[in-house]
């Protein structure tokens, strides 16, 4: 198993590749609440930020620090890769 923390995918052209400076699993679970919250500051919460898929009600999301990016939600799939150093998948 790898020490880094990266996620990469192919985009039409090129790839894609973002390091992580931490990632936590279990951060919060998907409400309404925190959907209205954010709703006007950070909509880019309510959506991994890696795979782009919506978090749906009652869905733990984890939360990654990105390298000149920041804070940012992901589904546990992709929080789950990002952990692995698994970047062939």
């Amino acid at each position: 198993m790898s020490n880094k923390m990266e996620l990469t995918k192919t985009i039409p052209a090129h790839d894609k590749t973002l390091r992580a400076k931490w990632c936590k699993l279990d951060y919060k679970k998907m409400s309404q609440k925190f959907r209205n919250i954010v709703k006007y500051g950070r909509s880019n919460l309510i959506s991994c930020y890696w795979c782009k898929r919506p978090h749906g009600d009652g869905e733990m999301m984890a939360l990654a620090c990105f390298v000149y990016i920041g804070d940012r939600t992901l589904c546990q799939k992709c929080a789950a890769e990002l952990l692995s150093g698994d970047d062939d998948a």
